[in-house]
């Protein structure tokens, strides 16, 4: 799932997080005189809310759902499963 997907499925579900953002968004919009190519980075910049709401999605939906890694050594897990890992193997952790 896209960072733009997840954060439209938020926004949905909580209308009150959609009208603080919106209302940041019109704000900022207004102060460029209503002139869309007036948008500058520095426009963008000054939206905290919606960096907020951006750095929320990415704690709720990380783009990476999964790491893998590799035994660098043969690996006996002490543990009540008793389980052995190769040297090379890859492990998968979600």
């Amino acid at each position: 799932m896209s960072l733009f997907c997840a954060r439209s499925y938020e926004l949905v579900r909580n209308a009150e997080i959609y009208d603080r953002l919106q209302c940041e968004v019109d704000l900022a919009h207004g102060e460029t005189e209503g002139d869309l190519g007036a948008w500058t980075y520095e426009a963008y910049h000054g939206l905290r809310y919606l960096d907020m709401c951006v750095q929320e999605t990415l704690r709720m939906h990380p783009p990476a759902a999964y790491v893998t890694r590799g035994c660098s050594r043969d690996y006996r897990q002490v543990s009540c499963r008793q389980r052995f890992f190769k040297k090379w193997e890859k492990l998968l952790y979600l």
